[in-house]
C-alpha cells in the first residue's frame, strides 16, 4: 500500500507541472484621483493591449459612451465617448494570447471613470481559468471588489481597482483566460476606462519534469501488472 501512495503521488507532482497552478491569497489596492488630461496609469504595455474579448453579455456603450474596444487601447481616456459604460450584471472574457503554456499572472487592474460625479465608482469580480481546464473560471481575492473615489464633487476622476497576491509572486500560473464581471454598478452602469493585466509565459517544464512524470507512469504500470500476477 505505502508503494502504491508513493507511487501516485510521483506521477500528481509530474502532472501537476502542466496543469497549472492557484492561489487564492489576493489582495485588493484601490487607488483614485484626477484624470486630467488622461493622467490614470493604465498600461499600453499589458497582456490584455489589443484584445477584443472572446466572450461578452451586457450593455458596455451606456449614454453613447464608447464601448469594448476602449477598454484595451493602452489609453486613459478622458471623453466619454471614448469608455465603456458598463450595465450591471455584464461581463468579459478575454483569451490570453501568444503562450502554449499559459501565463504567469502578477496583477490585474481595473480603472473606472466618468466625466461627470455619480458612474465612477467600480464594482469588479476578477476571476481566470487555466489551460488544463479552460472553461472552469476561478474567482480571484474576494467575491466582488469595489472601490470609491473619495472626491464627492463632481470632475473627470478615475478609481483603480487591483488584485495582486500578498505573499506570492504570481496570483496564478498557466492562464489561459480572465474574466471581469460588473455584478451592481453604481446608479446602473459604471464608466471603465482601461482593463490591465500583468504577467509573462509560463515557463515550459524541465526535461527532469518530464522523465519523471514518465518514469512515474511506467513503475506504476509495472507495480499493477505484478499485483495482478500475485
Amino acid at each position: 500500500m505505502r508503494k502504491q501512495i508513493k507511487l501516485t503521488l510521483t506521477v500528481a507532482a509530474a502532472l501537476a507541472a502542466f496543469a497549472g497552478t492557484t492561489t487564492q491569497a489576493a489582495t485588493l489596492i484601490t487607488t483614485s484621483g484626477p484624470n486630467i488630461g488622461g493622467n490614470a496609469p493604465v498600461s499600453a504595455a499589458d497582456l490584455l493591449n489589443g484584445l477584443a474579448p472572446t466572450a461578452s453579455s451586457g450593455t458596455f456603450t451606456n449614454e453613447s459612451s464608447g464601448g469594448i474596444s476602449f477598454l484595451t487601447d493602452g489609453l486613459s481616456n478622458v471623453a466619454n465617448a471614448t469608455v465603456a459604460g458598463i450595465s450591471s450584471g455584464s461581463f468579459l472574457t478575454y483569451t490570453l494570447t501568444g503562450s502554449a503554456t499559459g501565463y504567469d499572472i502578477t496583477s490585474i487592474d481595473a480603472f473606472s471613470g466618468w466625466a461627470d460625479f455619480g458612474r465612477a465608482n467600480p464594482e469588479v469580480r476578477f476571476s481566470y481559468s487555466l489551460i488544463s481546464d479552460p472553461l472552469n473560471f476561478i474567482i480571484l481575492g474576494t467575491n466582488v471588489e469595489t472601490a470609491f473615489n473619495n472626491d464627492n464633487g463632481a470632475g473627470d476622476v478615475y478609481v483603480r481597482v487591483t488584485v495582486a497576491d500578498d505573499t506570492q509572486p504570481n496570483l496564478a500560473t498557466g492562464v489561459a483566460a480572465l474574466r471581469f464581471d460588473f455584478p451592481d454598478q453604481q446608479n446602473g452602469f459604471v464608466g471603465y476606462r482601461e482593463l490591465d493585466a500583468f504577467g509573462t509565459p509560463t515557463a515550459v517544464p524541465e526535461p527532469s519534469t518530464y522523465l519523471m512524470m514518465l518514469g512515474g507512469l511506467a513503475t506504476l504500470v509495472i507495480f499493477r501488472r505484478r499485483s495482478r500476477v500475485a
